[in-house]
C-alpha cells in the first residue's frame, strides 16, 4: 500500500452511485491515516487467534508492531497460508516456521521478482518446521504462501 503525498486528492470527498464491489471483506474510510491505525474495526472482526500457530500470543517473537509492515498466518482447512506486505522502505526479515507441526510440507510462495517489478517468483518446494523464510521485501512488496500437508 502506498500513501500519497497528493493532499487536495486523497481529501476530497466522492459521491458514489451504486454499489461498491471489491474483493475485501472490510473497506474502512477515515479522515486520515491515524485514524485507520488506530481504529479497532479490523481487531473486533477477526477471528481470535489461532492458539496452534501462536502459542504465545501477540507476544511471538516473530511479531513485531509496526505501521510499515504486516505478516498474517491464517489456516483454511488443513492448509496454512503466509502473507507479508511491505511498506514504505525496502527491508529483509526472517519469519521462522514453527508454526507448522513436525511434518513435511509442500509450499507454494509466491514473491515479487528482484529487478522487474512486473514479474514474480513462483516456487514451490518441501518445507518443514525447522526451517525459516528469509524475504528481500522491496518498497510496497509482498510474498505469499501456502503450505499443504505432504
Amino acid at each position: 500500500m502506498r500513501y500519497s503525498n497528493d493532499v487536495e486528492r486523497v481529501t476530497n470527498i466522492y459521491k458514489v452511485d451504486g454499489p461498491i464491489r471489491s474483493p475485501w471483506r472490510v473497506v474502512m474510510i477515515g479522515r486520515d491515516l491515524n485514524t485507520l491505525v488506530n481504529s479497532d474495526l479490523v481487531n473486533n472482526l477477526s477471528d481470535p487467534p489461532d492458539k496452534t500457530l501462536f502459542l504465545a500470543g501477540s507476544r511471538t517473537e516473530w511479531i513485531k508492531p509496526s505501521r510499515e509492515i504486516a505478516v498474517f498466518a491464517r489456516r483454511s482447512g488443513q492448509d496454512l497460508f503466509l502473507a507479508a506486505i511491505n511498506g514504505p522502505v525496502a527491508r529483509e526479515i526472517t519469519i521462522p516456521l514453527t508454526f507448522l507441526k513436525d511434518a513435511a510440507y509442500q509450499a507454494l510462495e509466491i514473491s515479487e521478482h528482484a529487478e522487474d517489478r512486473n514479474r514474480v517468483n513462483v516456487r514451490e518446494r518441501i518445507a518443514a518446521r525447522n526451517e525459516q523464510i528469509k524475504l528481500n521485501l522491496p518498497e510496497g512488496g509482498g510474498y505469499i504462501a501456502r503450505f499443504s500437508p505432504k
